[in-house]
């Protein structure tokens, strides 16, 4: 996966570029985005001070997103 653009805006995921590979599906909400990986794990990065309130910060659930995930779903603020 490449990312380009506003890096304020989603389009620096340097910080998980290593992990963005074999990507099947990215989804995003206003600030967050969320990509889905082919062995069910998902990585998500964020942009700018209200992208980790708006989905982006996975740590609360980051043992669930470690494999098995089918499909990911969003809306404005959450995934």
């Amino acid at each position: 996966v490449i990312t380009w653009g506003n890096g304020e805006c989603g389009g620096d995921s340097s910080a998980v570029k290593e992990d963005l590979t074999s990507v099947q599906q990215i989804v995003s909400t206003l600030s967050a985005f969320a990509a889905l990986k082919a062995d069910g794990s998902v990585i998500t990065w964020w942009c700018g001070a209200f992208g980790r309130e708006l989905g982006g910060d996975s740590s609360a659930v980051k043992e669930e997103l470690t494999g098995g995930v089918e499909q990911i779903f969003s809306s404005g603020g959450f995934f």
